[in-house]
């Protein structure tokens, strides 16, 4: 099998586990044999399974954000993430990277993908001083983000942006360089990409159990990988910044990229 992102052949393999997570065990996936293996041309990290995706994937809409599942519900999660302090708010960090260093100072007409508790967009929203659009799956999530004047659909509306944010989403993706070239159409001719995703150093860092590598990951990336992925994909990187978020000792890595295709 070769590489999705470079097309090599070889491979470094991680064990194999064959219990299911909580994510797998709320869809009713019971027989579970999966790895992870780093692509040696690329230095991306794929998750492999013996079943398909698609059997995973309805837990966005169905379960993501259910209280059963997650122990609070979406309007409990959302305030306490939203005021928490501004030196512990991983969404904070974002911002001031996005303000301070990164070469976005003016995202200009906007989408954000994923958006999931809305956090984000919303102190996009106030930070920048511009309207934030957002999609997202889940329902619960799409009426938390209308709750608070964010224009919010399932879908991308058939228009041009100036900058794209996805945060933790393409960890999501299984064909992440088809997903980011189908991302062009929306952007504008000098259009820009944010991306924010899980390190791979955690590999080195985590146990094998820990929640960042979960089922529904099927990518992780180091900043080399996510260079490759994201030109395969028709985006330059401009610029790009590894984050250690001391709260959660969680390590990130968010770049800022511009469209090339």
């Amino acid at each position: 099998m070769n590489c999705k992102i470079c097309g090599s052949n070889g491979w470094i393999n991680k064990e194999v586990r064959t219990i299911p997570d909580k994510y797998e065990k709320w869809m009713g996936i019971e027989d579970v044999k999966k790895r992870w293996r780093k692509c040696l041309g690329c230095g991306v990290w794929h998750h492999l399974r013996n079943y398909p995706l698609e059997d995973l994937e309805k837990i966005y809409s169905d379960g993501y954000r259910d209280e059963r599942f997650r122990g609070e519900t979406i309007g409990q999660a959302f305030l306490r993430l939203y005021n928490i302090s501004e030196v512990e708010s991983e969404n904070s960090r974002r911002i001031d990277w996005l303000l301070n260093s990164s070469s976005l100072k003016d995202p200009g007409n906007m989408l954000d993908i994923g958006s999931g508790l809305g956090i984000f967009p919303i102190k996009l929203k106030k930070a920048f001083n511009i309207d934030v659009e957002t999609v997202e799956f889940n329902e619960d999530s799409i009426e938390l983000l209308r709750s608070h004047n964010i224009l919010c659909t399932k879908e991308i509306s058939d228009k041009k942006y100036d900058t794209i944010s996805m945060t933790h989403v393409l960890e999501h993706i299984e064909t992440p360089v088809e997903y980011l070239l189908s991302l062009h159409k929306y952007l504008e001719s000098d259009g820009k990409l944010f991306i924010e995703v899980p390190d791979a150093i955690e590999f080195e860092l985590l146990p094998p159990i820990h929640d960042d590598f979960n089922s529904c990951h099927t990518h992780f990336y180091d900043t080399g990988g996510l260079i490759k992925t994201l030109n395969r994909g028709g985006f330059e990187t401009i610029d790009i910044h590894r984050e250690h978020y001391k709260q959660r000792n969680l390590h990130r890595i968010m770049a800022v990229c511009r469209k090339t295709q």
